[in-house]
C-alpha cells in the first residue's frame, strides 16, 4: 500500500476541520482511502498544521487510553462544553503542567461516524478541547513525571519533542 501523499493528507485534514466547524458528520475516511497508522498520523499532523496556520499555538498533548496522542492548542480551552458538536462527550482526565496536577475534562466528538481506529487517530482522537479544573494534591497514585515520560516516549516515535512547558493530559484510569 502506497503512503498517503501530503496533498491528500491536507485535503482530508481540511475536510475534518470544516466538518467540525460546521457541526456535521463525515463518512469514515477509510471508506474511500486505505489508511494505515502512519497515514492517520500524517492526516493528524496536517490538521495540526492547518490549525497553526490559522493562528493556533500547540500547547500540549492528550494521552488517550489506547496510548495514542492528540495535539492540544491554545484555542481548545473552554470554560464549559461548547454547543454544536457531533455526539460530544466529556471524559475525566488529569492535566499535568510544570509541577501542577489538576482535574480536567476533555471534550471528545465523533465527527467521523462508524470509523476504524485509523479514522479516530486521523482526526486527533476526537479531541475538541479541554475544560480545566482546580489543582489537586497528589495522593501518590499519579506521578506527573512518569506521565510526562510516557508522552515524551510516544512523541519520540513521531519525531517530536515534549517541551517542559507543554501541558500533558491523560485519561483517568
Amino acid at each position: 500500500m502506497a503512503a498517503l501523499d501530503t496533498v491528500t493528507a491536507r485535503r482530508l485534514a481540511r475536510s475534518i476541520l470544516e466538518a467540525r466547524k460546521e457541526g456535521r458528520t463525515l463518512r469514515p475516511l477509510t471508506n474511500t482511502h486505505l489508511l494505515n497508522r502512519a497515514d492517520a498520523l500524517r492526516i493528524q499532523d496536517a490538521l495540526l498544521d492547518l490549525r497553526i496556520g490559522q493562528g493556533e499555538v500547540l500547547v500540549g498533548w492528550y494521552l488517550e487510553k489506547s496510548g495514542e496522542l492528540a495535539p492540544l492548542t491554545d484555542r481548545m480551552y473552554f470554560p464549559a462544553q461548547p454547543i454544536g458538536l457531533v455526539d460530544a462527550q466529556q471524559i475525566e482526565v488529569v492535566a499535568i503542567y510544570e509541577d501542577t496536577v489538576a482535574r480536567a475534562v476533555v471534550i471528545i466528538d465523533r465527527v467521523i461516524k462508524g470509523a476504524l481506529p485509523e479514522d479516530f487517530l486521523a482526526h486527533g482522537c476526537g479531541l475538541v478541547g479541554v475544560i480545566m479544573g482546580e489543582p489537586i494534591a497528589s495522593d501518590g497514585s499519579l506521578d506527573g513525571k512518569s506521565v510526562r515520560e510516557e508522552v515524551a516516549k510516544a512523541l519520540k516515535l513521531r519525531k517530536r519533542d515534549l517541551h517542559s512547558t507543554d501541558l500533558v493530559i491523560r485519561a483517568v484510569r
